[in-house]
């Protein structure tokens, strides 16, 4: 008869992370002392976005098995979900006095120092994740690049991150955030026509973001296309609503009555 952590591997190798965390559990039971479980467990918690729980189950691992730079790994994702930035970062340096070349704890600790706003930080992170990366998928290398972006565009070094949000699409042309901060990166540059024209290939693949058609009508209220701009801006004030985003409706319902009732110039 197979064995409870066996059977709690192949539940969540088959995606079945409740049958999987039941398993762990009766593993936990039989055998308190059992590392992996508690981590594999944990996995099954992060998998169900349970990080409260998943923190606890890696500590229990920690516990019993200190050297475990998978275990400080996956409490650093738990705890980066729950806003626990330093703490998240605590847990990466971890893995990186484990294992020093682990591309994915510079890329994870870049994106917890982002979350408090240390953008140089974070790009040093990135950059040392792109340069020990292992072959990985177009979207993952694309996520890299698109995060390096928008730190660069947030610390006013717009070209630097126009180029990564080219080589983002590069790797991924159905990208959307990609194309998105690349037209925020084109406006603060003062290329209102080519921040349109990226905001428009967002809305090619997704219809339904409020925030781009937003973006894309106060451009155009900007270079003097007021039909455009009511336009966009009805169609981001109707999604906002869609979404009950109340507070930001009734700000784009203000500005769109301000852009309708002024008076029109004619050259």
């Amino acid at each position: 008869m197979q064995d409870s952590f066996q059977q709690g591997v192949d539940a969540f190798q088959s995606q079945r992370y409740e049958q999987a965390i039941a398993a762990f559990t009766q593993a936990i039971r039989q055998n308190p002392n059992r590392a992996a479980a508690y981590g594999n467990r944990c996995l099954a918690y992060l998998k169900l976005n349970q990080n409260s729980l998943a923190i606890a189950d890696c500590t229990q691992a920690l516990e019993r098995d200190f050297s475990n730079a998978e275990f400080y790994l996956n409490r650093g994702l738990a705890n980066y979900r729950l806003g626990l930035y330093t703490a998240a970062i605590d847990n990466y340096n971890q893995v990186l006095s484990l294992k020093p070349d682990d591309y994915r704890a510079f890329y994870n600790r870049g994106l917890a120092e982002f979350g408090l706003a240390h953008y140089s930080a974070a790009i040093a992170d990135y950059n040392r994740s792109l340069q020990r990366t292992p072959q990985l998928s177009a979207a993952r290398m694309a996520a890299i690049y698109d995060d390096r972006g928008a730190a660069y565009l947030l610390i006013q070094k717009p070209a630097a991150a126009v180029r990564d949000f080219l080589q983002a699409i590069n790797y991924d042309a159905s990208d959307s955030s990609a194309f998105f901060n690349l037209a925020c990166a084109c406006h603060q540059q003062g290329y209102e026509l080519a921040a349109i024209e990226y905001f428009s290939q967002v809305l090619g693949m997704d219809s339904h973001q409020a925030q781009t058609y937003l973006n894309r009508g106060l451009i155009y209220s900007q270079i003097g296309k007021k039909q455009q701009a009511i336009a966009d801006l009805h169609q981001a004030a109707h999604y906002l609503q869609q979404q009950g985003s109340q507070a930001a409706y009734q700000q784009v319902t203000r500005i769109l009555h301000q852009l309708q009732t002024e008076p029109s110039v004619f050259g």
